[in-house]
C-alpha cells in the first residue's frame, strides 16, 4: 500500500502552496492510504551545506519519514521563476539515499509576477 508524505514547503504565513498541501492531506484522509503532512513553517531546519546540517535532529526525523514513504508530494511556491529556497534546501538536506525509488509529485502555486 502507498505511504504518502506531503511537504508544504512555503514559509509564508499566507501560502497558497500550503493550502494545496492541506487539500491533498484532507483528500487522503478520506481514504485508507497512510499519509503525513510536513509543514516546513513548523520546523527549524538548518541551511544545507553547513557542517552537521544533515545530522540535525529535525533533518534526521524527516529522513526517517522519507525512508518509510513510497510517495512524496512537494507543494511549492514559485518565486523568481523557480521553487522557493526552502524547498531547495529541504531536497538538499534529505539526500539521495532516502529519496531514491520514490514516486514524486509536485503541486505548484504562483507567488507573483515572477512566477
Amino acid at each position: 500500500m502507498p505511504n504518502v508524505l506531503i511537504f508544504g514547503t512555503s514559509l509564508d504565513p499566507n501560502s497558497k502552496s500550503q493550502v494545496l498541501a492541506r487539500e491533498v492531506a484532507q483528500r487522503l484522509a478520506a481514504t485508507p492510504t497512510p499519509h503525513a503532512l510536513v509543514d516546513l513553517r513548523t520546523l527549524q531546519l538548518p541551511e544545507s551545506g553547513r557542517p552537521g546540517a544533515t545530522d540535525h535532529p529535525e533533518v534526521a526525523a524527516l529522513r526517517n519519514q522519507v525512508s518509510r514513504a513510497t510517495h512524496l508530494v512537494f507543494a511549492v511556491a514559485i518565486y523568481n521563476y523557480s521553487v522557493s529556497s526552502a524547498a531547495k534546501n529541504l531536497v538538499e538536506l534529505l539526500t539521495d539515499e532516502v529519496m531514491n525509488d520514490k514516486v514524486v509529485g509536485f503541486l505548484c502555486a504562483a507567488g507573483g509576477r515572477g512566477s
